[in-house]
């Protein structure tokens, strides 16, 4: 045994003799694993940066670390296959075993030498580095992150990294169960009487002007009429055969009208639901535009296919339709979430705010065949004309920057 080696390490053998590994000093405090019967090193990438031109570490390290070459010898202290890179540009230079998840580098006997006295990169090198380099400071560095310094390890550390490992996994799997339902009093409240609450998602960069006041003037507007609204919805709602009169107003002045409480309150609850996240994506003018528009399409829809209907058309579901079908499609991976009722027992329903989407267009479909079939008092046709637009509006809209 090389009588520099200050002990074994029982709990990190050879990669290639399994033969246990001592610990030698290189000075200035750093350190690295030798095996005494091969003669080949183990070193993490932080100690070889102080040893061997930084250059080429870090070479060999975007090559493990980008999983080029072939995987042969475990690594010592994970047991994952190693990655066989090239230590250089050149087609001469020596290949290394490296560990990317433990940032460990494997030397067989005399590559290290060789490695040593290498020049720096040439010119070709140094541009192919800062090319792999690029892409992982846009896109995030697979696997684990370097490690600051060489770790020696003995069973009771590695014992200790397992508990702590199942210590997180305990707590990431308690803070999942608790996420899977929501936490304020009227959100649990709502779930129970079957309505989706949001359970997820990123919170506004700025306040919502325009979908808190249009809620305001709705419920004001309509709350107002019900006092008087057989008389309200006679004049301002849309009725299909006189489609255009005041020049076209009621197509947008029904959005401002409900028939009932219930009815009232379940439209601005979605609209506040959704809409604070896509005016805050969109922006105030565009989200006023996608409104305006849906709401004319929807009502529009229901006038081409029922031209003689004297039944008046009212409620904000047409735009609200809109903005609910560009949320879902925008952040499609937000998590909903409901109570349903199978005979006197609740069963709670979370799924995605696309797979949620998907069961709301087949309920309309439902609904348009109730509405067919004159069983129905909810305009379908107005819902699909403004989800329509809904759809336009990502399809035109969704690369664009958030709105700051």
């Amino acid at each position: 045994m090389n009588p520099e080696t200050q002990r074994t390490s029982p709990a990190m053998p050879c990669p290639r003799c399994q033969t246990p590994m001592g610990i030698k000093s290189c000075g200035q405090g750093r350190q690295y694993l030798i095996c005494p019967q091969c003669e080949g090193r183990l070193i993490s990438v932080a100690v070889l940066r102080g040893i061997v031109d930084p250059e080429h570490v870090s070479w060999i390290w975007s090559m493990g670390r980008e999983g080029v070459g072939e995987q042969k010898r475990p690594c010592p202290r994970c047991r994952r296959l190693m990655y066989e890179v090239p230590s250089a540009p050149e087609e001469d230079a020596p290949k290394l075993d490296v560990c990317r998840y433990c940032t460990l580098v494997w030397f067989d006997a005399g590559e290290f030498d060789r490695v040593d006295f290498l020049p720096k990169l040439s010119d070709e090198g140094r541009r192919t580095l800062r090319e792999m380099n690029a892409s992982i400071a846009q896109y995030g560095q697979p696997g684990a992150a370097p490690r600051s310094r060489f770790a020696r390890l003995d069973p009771m550390t590695e014992a200790k990294e397992r508990l702590a490992v199942a210590k997180i996994k305990e707590i990431k799997r308690v803070a999942d169960e608790r996420s899977n339902y929501p936490d304020e009093w009227w959100k649990v409240g709502l779930a129970i009487i079957g309505v989706p609450v949001k359970l997820s998602g990123k919170e506004s960069m700025r306040f919502p002007f325009i979908t808190w006041i249009l809620t305001f003037a709705v419920c004001a507007i309509s709350i107002y009429s019900f006092s008087n609204l057989e008389e309200v919805v006679d004049r301002f709602a849309f009725v299909p055969r006189r489609m255009f009169r005041y020049y076209g107003l009621t197509l947008v002045s029904a959005f401002f009208l409900h028939g009932g409480w219930g009815h009232l309150l379940g439209n601005m609850y979605f609209f506040l639901t959704f809409g604070d996240n896509v005016e805050d994506y969109l922006g105030r003018f565009r989200f006023l535009l996608l409104l305006i528009l849906s709401t004319v399409a929807g009502n529009l829809l229901h006038g081409y296919f029922e031209p003689r209907s004297g039944i008046p058309c009212l409620g904000a579901s047409g735009g609200i339709s809109g903005v609910i079908a560009f949320f879902m499609l925008k952040f499609p991976r937000v998590k909903l979430g409901f109570y349903f009722w199978l005979f006197l027992y609740p069963k709670w329903i979370k799924m995605s705010a696309i797979t949620f989407f998907v069961f709301w267009i087949l309920f309309q479909f439902r609904g348009l065949a109730l509405q067919i079939s004159g069983l129905g008092s909810v305009s379908a046709l107005a819902h699909f004309g403004g989800a329509a637009v809904g759809i336009l509006f990502f399809l035109i809209y969704r690369k664009r920057e958030p709105s700051g």
